[in-house]
């Protein structure tokens, strides 16, 4: 087993966040290419060559365009079961077995990490690629999942937590968190807020933020991240949309108010102060 926080996690935000569908890239979309997978021939997964625009870094630096071919797949499944062929098989990974995951229980976050620098000097061209990855693990506390169990799983499949209390939100605030909780105190999302679209104004908050959107109503927010987070309150980190299978979602903010979406009015509550 590899490191779930970069494979398959980390490297599929930074590699797949765009603008089509629900914040993915053209190349994730229409083509089911979660990593930025080079066109390659022998793998029994591949099932064609998507030509696309792309930028690459020199040795010195500079950032140079290109058009590459990337591997086209006829599901997602396909491309995460290349992915996964490729760092067993090709010899330019063999520098991530050191730091592969046995699953027992006590992988690290600074075995992931090592990982992810092993694995990036082989797999981009970018010189920050090791870097970016762990913002991503860092800003949405991936590590958690280097260590799930199969019984954890099971629950979250469920719709229970899945995770210990302590587990879920690590209780760190990023910046991001904070410009999230600013765009929305500030009424600047990128919709208005208006009678019957408040899922929409609520998209567009992290649309402002650099976060790319959320599709679908409330009731489709539900459907879609009901078994990702919470129940638990002191588990809501700040920023995080809390919805229910009913019509009404709030976000949770840093300061001592939340705002009710679709309500249109503030309230002032003691119990979220951070």
């Amino acid at each position: 087993m590899w490191s779930a926080s970069i494979h398959r996690l980390s490297q599929a935000i930074v590699e797949s966040t765009g603008s089509y569908g629900a914040g993915m890239s053209g190349l994730a979309y229409y083509h089911k290419n979660l990593f930025g997978i080079k066109g390659r021939s022998g793998s029994p997964y591949v099932s064609g060559v998507a030509v696309m625009g792309t930028q690459e870094q020199a040795a010195g630096g500079g950032m140079y365009a290109i058009q590459a071919g990337f591997s086209e797949y006829k599901s997602y499944k396909d491309c995460i079961y290349d992915r996964a062929l490729m760092i067993t098989t090709l010899s330019y990974y063999a520098a991530c077995d050191q730091y592969k995951n046995l699953n027992d229980g006590k992988y690290t976050k600074e075995q992931a990490n090592q990982y992810c620098k092993a694995f990036a000097s082989s797999w981009a061209t970018s010189q920050v690629y090791y870097e970016h990855n762990v913002k991503i693990m860092e800003q949405y506390n991936l590590y958690q999942f280097d260590n799930l169990t199969y019984e954890q799983f099971l629950k979250l499949k469920e719709g229970g937590s899945g995770f210990p209390a302590n587990v879920v939100y690590n209780g760190k605030i990023t910046e991001k968190m904070k410009q999230v909780v600013a765009i929305a105190g500030g009424n600047r999302s990128a919709f208005p807020c208006t009678a019957n679209y408040c899922a929409a104004w609520v998209s567009g908050v992290y649309q402002a933020a650099g976060l790319g959107s959320i599709s679908g109503n409330a009731i489709d927010m539900w459907n879609n991240y009901k078994y990702t987070g919470s129940t638990d309150q002191g588990n809501i980190p700040p920023g995080a949309v809390v919805c229910s299978s009913g019509w009404g979602m709030m976000v949770r903010f840093m300061v001592m108010l939340e705002f009710i979406w679709g309500m249109g009015w503030w309230r002032t509550i003691k119990d979220i102060l951070l």
